[in-house]
């Protein structure tokens, strides 16, 4: 992803963002396939090449849907908007205001996929794996994305709550000249400011699921994954709404954001790993359930984290 994501979005300026957006549906349903055989018969290979297909599909989808998601919307209404938005507007007309932000309702896929884990998870209370007919239920939600990808309205036809009509990126492009436009980019400092951001977001995911993995109990882990969830979609919504509140300008907003952030962040760290340091010391082995002693002080910091 770390070079797909940028080879997809100067495709999708070249060749259309509903084209990569249907690409980018295609390989997360082979991953999750993968999954399965492995948690069932143990396979191995498979389990690589679905990791290849979805991350290639997901350099795709993640390049259309933030292009998607900024550039459909009016600037003053981009903290709020969400590309889920523009697949409803398919069947109703929405106006932007309507909308919650892009990333809160992109939580859904998380919210639907733990809520299913743990109603399928919910009597095994040791650590271990989810059992495999939890992945069968997830493929099937995920060959949801192409239908669904078919109905966006490509740039070109898409008008915004204020009549003006959004550009088509397709235009007069160069797939030579975009891969320049990257190559300049890449070389300014503001690029290399946001890689520790980068990191932390990305490292954090594998950071929280070995964490789950290791001292929670298979229903302690998918009720986290629910949880946190549902506190990212309401955080999602609260920041979209605060860096889109008039009161602040556009960098002071971002500033504000960046200093709780950096502070909660640092907070969470040292107590995760205050957690885990007791956990590594215990004379025997740690298997927490919602049912355990300590359950909230251990479950919490994750919850916050997302």
């Amino acid at each position: 992803m770390v070079f797909g994501c940028s080879i997809f979005a100067v495709l999708a300026n070249r060749f259309g963002l509903k084209q990569m957006l249907i690409i980018g549906t295609l390989g997360y349903a082979p991953y999750s396939a993968a999954l399965y055989v492995n948690n069932r018969y143990g396979t191995e290979w498979f389990v690589l090449f679905g990791a290849a297909t979805c991350g290639i599909a997901a350099s795709a989808l993640w390049a259309t849907e933030g292009a998607i998601a900024l550039g459909y919307p009016t600037v003053k209404d981009r903290g709020i908007y969400s590309k889920s938005v523009l697949l409803l507007k398919v069947f109703i007309d929405l106006t932007d205001h309507v909308a919650g932000i892009w990333l809160g309702l992109r939580e859904l896929g998380q919210l639907i996929g733990a809520s299913i884990q743990l109603s399928l998870n919910h009597k095994s209370a040791k650590t271990g794996k989810v059992g495999y007919n939890t992945y069968l239920v997830l493929i099937g939600l995920q060959c949801l994305g192409l239908p669904l990808a078919l109905l966006i309205s490509p740039p070109g036809k898409a008008i915004r709550s204020d009549g003006t009509r959004v550009p088509d990126p397709t235009k007069a492009k160069l797939v030579t000249a975009e891969f320049q436009k990257i190559w300049r980019l890449l070389k300014k400092k503001q690029m290399f400011l946001l890689i520790p951001i980068l990191i932390t977001f990305n490292w954090n995911n594998t950071y929280q699921g070995i964490y789950l993995t290791r001292y929670f109990s298979v229903r302690a882990r998918t009720l986290g994954s629910l949880t946190s969830a549902i506190a990212a979609t309401v955080a999602d919504f609260f920041w979209g709404w605060f860096l889109d509140w008039r009161i602040f300008s556009r960098p002071k907003a971002a500033k504000i954001t960046w200093i709780f952030f950096a502070t909660i962040m640092i907070g969470l760290f040292g107590w995760q790993f205050a957690n885990e340091r007791k956990y590594e010391n215990s004379p025997t082995k740690v298997s927490i359930d919602w049912t355990s002693a300590g359950f909230g002080r251990a479950f919490a910091v994750n919850v916050l984290f997302r």
